[in-house]
């Protein structure tokens, strides 16, 4: 990174990715990920007139994790939102039952979503290494089943977002063994993302209520969440972040040699 390094564009960025990454406030994350991205325009736009390939791969990485991390926050956020209006329209006992549907269904499929993957042993060993074992709690969302997959996801993500950049920085630093080490544990950790995903989409308190007392209630609780919450601020919020476009590495690799020797990098 001689033409521009990353670090002094962002001095403040490690300081700022651990209080997206760890506060519990989704309104205050999801505005400062906002700026977040008009900055890494305006560091973008410095990249590309240097013709640094590697800020350009590194602005990539960086914002596409900021967009995951914007959908997770605001589907943890609704998932809350979905269980409180069945709470307020059904009352506490159905909330448990639809809790304990969702930590069955869960239990259910789970062992099958894994199976579905080859070599699902290496996903479990990295499952452990990143984390994933242990029931995540956040907050007042803790408690909330489905919540606790959504959670497990999103560590999913963080986790696949820090192997990828220890990978490339290895590359960088010219540390190839390292790199290589880290790329087949990258490899494994995006496997990882599959089945995390396909079973917190199958389990979500929507969809569930839908199954066990059906569409009519379904779309009460959808109403009552629309007119009771703050819910389109947020969703307007995450529309803003993945409104933004940045660099890709093919396009980046366009502007010179770097490029090709840097072709293995992933975003």
């Amino acid at each position: 990174m001689a033409n521009m390094p990353f670090d002094e564009l962002f001095q403040d960025e490690i300081h700022d990715l651990m209080f997206m990454v760890g506060s519990p406030s989704h309104a205050v994350v999801l505005g400062r990920i906002v700026v977040a991205m008009q900055k890494y325009q305006v560091a973008l736009r410095k990249a590309r007139v240097a013709g640094n390939v590697d800020v350009l791969r590194e602005i990539a990485l960086v914002t596409r994790f900021l967009k995951y991390e914007a959908s997770d926050r605001v589907s943890i956020k609704f998932e809350y939102l979905v269980v409180e209006a069945f709470e307020t329209l059904c009352g506490s006992d159905a909330v448990g039952e639809l809790l304990d549907y969702q930590r069955g269904f869960i239990a259910e499929h789970q062992g099958a979503e894994w199976a579905a993957v080859p070599d699902c042993h290496k996903l479990e060993l990295e499952y452990e290494e990143a984390g994933l074992c242990q029931v995540p709690s956040w907050g007042v969302e803790s408690g909330r089943a489905n919540i606790f997959q959504q959670t497990r996801l999103r560590l999913g993500r963080h986790h696949r977002f820090r192997l990828a950049r220890e990978m490339n920085r290895a590359y960088l630093s010219g540390d190839r063994h390292l790199g290589l080490r880290l790329n087949m544990r990258y490899q494994v950790a995006r496997k990882l993302i599959g089945p995390l995903a396909n079973i917190e989409c199958k389990s979500n308190a929507l969809t569930m209520i839908k199954t066990m007392h059906g569409v009519l209630t379904s779309q009460r609780v959808l109403t009552w969440v629309k007119a009771n919450s703050l819910l389109s601020e947020y969703e307007g919020l995450r529309t803003s972040i993945q409104a933004y476009s940045f660099t890709t590495p093919e396009a980046a690799g366009k502007l010179g040699g770097t490029a090709k020797r840097n072709s293995y990098f992933p975003v």
